[in-house]
């Protein structure tokens, strides 16, 4: 895809991999509206991107906020090509520890915004391809999407991102034809600050809550030693779209997991089958 002069739309913007594919996209030649919840960390993340982007403060969870900011960014943009849906928080834990409002919080952001967010911008992408333009929806999922990372589950944010494979399929159905493609960007481990999600966490779901700063520490030299770079992560995206994927994987050690799955998979259906077959010659 050639990126020069392309109007893109970046959510989850203000650090890690939203702020990499943000940085991606601008140094192609784009103009790139760069979304996140609190606006001064967006404002921050444009202002290190460069001139070619501008902030925009959003909750994608609220579809009355994801509305209004598709026709601020549309005013500004005069369209839209591209729209990295990449807003995301995690928890960590297991489904009987977790709280409620946790649970609500992760589920409102992980796929109530991907929702909303292709709600809003959709009729928009439709129109640039409408007109001759190359234009896509790119969902974040994660390794999480895929089945269950050596690393383990991680409670409802696993659920929510085995979600984001079913609905960005399900959309990319329904885009067949209009020119408009999707795509879900399964990155693994990377070094990003998702373990201090809660910081930003609304008052409606709990409020802030800040990780002590010991864990805050351990948890980011462990992101740093463990996890792949956001630049690299979003250079792996870009390149996937350049070829067309629907699925962009970013870290071959998935297949640990995934083949496993596959295999499980094929087995249950090779299963029924001979089951029915049994059937079938009993009723005979």
């Amino acid at each position: 895809m050639e990126w020069q002069d392309r109007r893109v739309v970046v959510t989850g913007a203000a650090n890690g991999i939203g702020k990499a594919l943000s940085a991606r996209a601008a140094a192609s030649g784009a103009r790139v509206a760069m979304v996140d919840v609190r606006a001064e960390d967006a404002a921050a993340a444009a202002e290190a991107v460069g001139p070619a982007a501008r902030a925009f403060a959003c909750h994608v969870a609220s579809p009355g906020a994801v509305d209004p900011l598709a026709a601020e960014i549309v005013a500004w943009l005069g369209g839209i090509d591209a729209v990295f849906s990449n807003a995301g928080v995690g928890v960590g834990g297991k489904v009987e520890d977790l709280s409620a409002g946790d649970a609500a919080w992760v589920i409102s952001v992980n796929l109530v915004g991907l929702i909303n967010v292709a709600r809003a911008f959709i009729p928009h992408l439709r129109r640039a391809a409408g007109e001759g333009r190359e234009a896509w929806l790119v969902n974040t999922g994660s390794e999480h999407s895929l089945g269950i990372p050596t690393i383990g589950a991680s409670n409802v944010y696993t659920a929510t991102k085995h979600a984001a494979l079913g609905l960005t399929d399900a959309i990319r159905s329904d885009l067949a034809g209009s020119g408009v493609r999707a795509a879900l960007l399964c990155p693994g481990l990377v070094a990003t600050n998702i373990y201090d999600a809660k910081a930003v966490r609304p008052d409606s779901f709990g409020g802030p809550q800040l990780l002590p700063a010991e864990h805050r520490e351990r948890a980011m030299a462990f992101m740093t030693a463990k996890g792949q770079s956001p630049d690299l992560t979003a250079e792996l995206c870009f390149e996937g779209l350049d070829r067309g994927d629907f699925l962009i994987i970013t870290d071959p050690e998935v297949g640990q997991f995934v083949q496993p799955r596959i295999a499980e998979l094929a087995g249950a259906v090779e299963t029924v089958e001979r089951r029915l077959a049994d059937h079938s010659v009993a009723v005979g």
